[in-house]
């Protein structure tokens, strides 16, 4: 009992607690940093909306905190997170599920996520499993990925995610390592 009230205390000083959302202070500078414009990914914006996400992991980079022994990004019901929890190590989960907020298709979500990152101990573990879904063999007549093609329908909202998701998880890799 202790150990759970510990992680609580520790989760909350960040101002991230599992299954609260993305906080209000990263909710505004996603506002600042889009400039009042749809922070909701679209094809269009894309690129743009990931490199702001990058600008800013950099510019707070050299004053995060290192504090979670894992990230679990898309983590549907948490479960690794939740066994990391019950060892005394500090876990944190990220997924819609969770919350509407924690959606890596928003500037706000995928600015959460980079500092949620960011914050991963040196020789932590962070698990990113995105939807894969629109990649299983039954799914290829809606999705049209191929070996020919296999970003498949991206006029298709769940193949376009699925992709830009995919997308993201290399650099935050890259990030989670520094």
């Amino acid at each position: 009992m202790r150990c759970l009230v510990v992680v609580l205390i520790l989760a909350s000083c960040c101002g991230c607690v599992y299954g609260t959302g993305v906080p209000q202070w990263i909710r505004r500078r996603a506002a600042q940093l889009s400039n009042g414009r749809n922070d909701r990914l679209t094809p269009a914006n894309a690129m743009e909306l990931l490199s702001i996400a990058s600008d800013e992991a950099v510019r707070v980079m050299s004053t995060t905190i290192r504090k979670f022994d894992t990230v679990e990004v898309c983590s549907g019901s948490g479960g690794t997170t939740k066994a990391i929890r019950r060892l005394g190590m500090v876990g944190q989960t990220f997924d819609r599920i969770d919350d509407p907020t924690e959606d890596l298709c928003h500037l706000s979500g995928l600015l959460f996520v980079t500092y949620l990152v960011l914050q991963i101990k040196r020789g932590a573990c962070m698990i990113i499993s995105p939807q894969c879904s629109t990649w299983l063999n039954m799914c290829r007549y809606h999705t049209k990925r191929s070996l020919q093609d296999p970003f498949g329908d991206e006029g298709r909202q769940d193949v376009f995610e699925a992709n830009f998701t995919s997308m993201v998880v290399s650099p935050m890799r890259l990030h989670s390592a520094v």
